[in-house]
């Protein structure tokens, strides 16, 4: 053999060798023989990531990508339950990261049979059924290496498929908050038909979505409350959407997406016996913990557009005048009146309409009313005997203390009170806010003549306010403003 030629051989042995040098050991979990057993990791943030480099291609293949895979690594879990959720979860990767599948099967090393699969990028969950509790089951995660696809490591978990994986088995909720997760759901759309799309839950992609349901109870608001809203792995944020219809026919009027803290969502237009279904989603397959609840406000018995108290001078009674825009099991209103604002008594009772969607008008005449100022208010009756009222309404009849003026009025800071008296005395001065409770009361030194008071009026809180001043022989009201 030349001197060349045994050169040029010594060469491409060295470069072989060099080949096999530049190469790294396989995984530990490179053959079915050493899975890795993950039994009891439920999600992302539990399981250990392990390293695809060097993997080689290990029989059999899966049938969900068989023509590209060339490196594969196992996991084994123990069932259960009979219907589980089986992830292989793109945890971190080196350059670029192609899709990856998950195959599980049944059996033993050497004579598996495929009992699931799926193909996708980053997060790949395949849906079990049928399985045999306390039964091994191995996993294997394949990938295409080389060309545009850079390294890839992956984490694996298996978990009980929960009931809202899919929106027929959407959880109900209501107003004590739930706190609840979308752990080992799979992809929206596989369970309904229709199917969605990530559109409607504001989403690039879905991995991972739970489903609740509210079936509407009032014809009233609705408002959706997620809390606490924790998001990790993957991209680590939430994409939500909402619904009405039933699963098959899924109505989707708006979505949300974000990276935590709360969304709350006020729904309107809808009428008893509605369903609202929301769709929480992890961005990238993100594992989300939250706390979810609905409160659908009670309908308001009635709509009242105003009420009114006129003192008609020729007639010598109070007019009372009201205008509903719509009732709601109203039984009847009951109008009341008051010297001082805290004790009533009945004027008159009107029946009202029951339930109504039209504007009705009511009137009722007090004839013999009290003299000086006076007081008000509406109560409503429904038919199963709660009662609302209406805030306090102010009429005044000329008579008592003479000239009654409150001065400057809107009192910024102190306000001053004159009037004049027919006789020396000690009266009362009270201070009532507009819904008639008791502010201020205290005793004043009158004198026969013209009375200049200053009111406490320094530390009340801006609005409007009634005032009434009297003593054994007169009593005159004035209402005043507070800036």
């Amino acid at each position: 053999m030349s001197l060349n030629k045994l050169f040029f051989l010594v060469s491409i042995l060295l470069i072989n060798t060099s080949l096999v040098w530049a190469g790294g050991a396989p995984p530990a979990n490179d053959a079915c023989a050493g899975a890795i057993d993950a039994s009891g990791v439920t999600n992302s943030t539990a399981c250990t990531v392990g390293a695809m480099d060097d993997a080689t291609l290990d029989a059999p293949l899966s049938s969900c990508n068989t023509s590209t895979e060339d490196q594969t690594t196992w996991y084994s879990f123990v069932a259960t339950s009979t219907d589980m959720t089986a992830t292989g979860d793109n945890a971190a990767s080196g350059g670029v990261s192609c899709s990856h599948s998950t195959t599980v099967y049944s059996g033993g090393c050497g004579g598996l049979t495929e009992i699931g699969c799926n193909y996708d990028f980053d997060i790949v969950s395949v849906q079990l059924t049928g399985l045999t509790v306390g039964v091994t089951y191995y996993v294997q995660i394949s990938y295409a290496s080389g060309g545009p696809c850079g390294n890839l490591d992956i984490c694996f978990y298996a978990c009980d498929t929960p009931t809202e994986d899919a929106c027929a088995g959407a959880v109900a909720i209501g107003p004590t908050p739930q706190s609840l997760d979308n752990f080992c759901t799979t992809p929206g759309p596989t369970a309904n038909s229709p199917t969605i799309t990530p559109a409607n839950l504001c989403a690039g992609s879905l991995e991972n979505t739970a489903w609740y349901s509210f079936t509407v109870l009032n014809t009233a608001d609705v408002i959706m409350t997620i809390d606490n809203i924790v998001c990790t792995g993957g991209g680590a944020g939430f994409q939500i959407g909402f619904f009405t219809g039933p699963c098959g026919n899924l109505n989707n009027f708006g979505c949300v997406s974000g990276a935590g803290g709360t969304v709350t969502v006020t729904i309107t237009g809808l009428t008893a016996g509605q369903v609202v279904t929301v769709a929480i989603d992890g961005n990238a397959g993100a594992n989300c913990t939250y706390d979810i609840s609905v409160t659908n406000t009670l309908p308001l018995p009635i709509d009242l557009m105003s009420f009114d108290a006129q003192y008609i001078e020729a007639s010598a009674l109070i007019d009372l005048t009201w205008i509903t825009a719509s009732e709601t099991n109203n039984d009847f209103f009951t109008v009341e009146r008051s010297k001082d604002g805290e004790t009533f008594e009945v004027v008159g009772i009107v029946d009202g309409a029951g339930n109504s969607t039209m504007v009705n008008g009511y009137e009722l005449a007090d004839d013999n009313p009290y003299k000086g100022t006076s007081y008000y208010r509406l109560a409503q009756t429904d038919l199963d005997g709660t009662t609302e009222y209406s805030k306090l309404v102010a009429v005044k009849i000329d008579a008592g203390f003479g000239n009654l003026n409150v001065f400057p009025n809107p009192i910024e800071g102190v306000g001053y009170l004159t009037f004049n008296s027919n006789v020396d005395a000690i009266s009362i001065l009270v201070i009532y806010d507009v819904s008639g409770r008791k502010i201020i009361s205290q005793e004043i030194n009158t004198i026969k003549g013209d009375n200049e008071i200053m009111l406490p009026t320094s530390n009340l809180p801006e609005g409007m306010y009634f005032l009434t001043v009297g003593n054994d022989n007169e009593t005159s009201n004035i209402k005043f403003i507070k800036d």
